[in-house]
């Protein structure tokens, strides 16, 4: 993956069109899951529900709007986010 810069507005993009390319072909990325990851970061900021931001938008506002940082955090949180998920699905 290539994003020209740690950035999760970048990071942002490049998922997002991912997303985009792989409605023309099969995947087994659960993408449906990944919609629920907006209101997971609000959530684990305590912010009510439903937000009218995204998860990019939530955690930029979150780190001062620092594109590193907030890069660094993305990563953290949806691994969190991707374990739960797991969780609940085996159980």
């Amino acid at each position: 993956m290539w994003l020209g810069e740690k950035s999760i507005s970048n990071l942002d993009l490049f998922l997002h069109s991912f997303k985009t390319g792989l409605q023309f072909g099969k995947s087994e990325v659960d993408w449906k899951n990944f919609s629920s990851f907006t209101d997971y970061v609000a959530q684990h900021f305590e912010l009510s529900l439903p937000t009218p931001n995204n998860w990019r938008s939530i955690i930029l506002q979150e780190h001062d709007n620092e594109e590193e940082k907030s890069f660094d955090f993305f990563f953290a949180l949806f691994k969190e986010f991707k374990l739960e998920k797991e969780d609940l699905h085996n159980e």
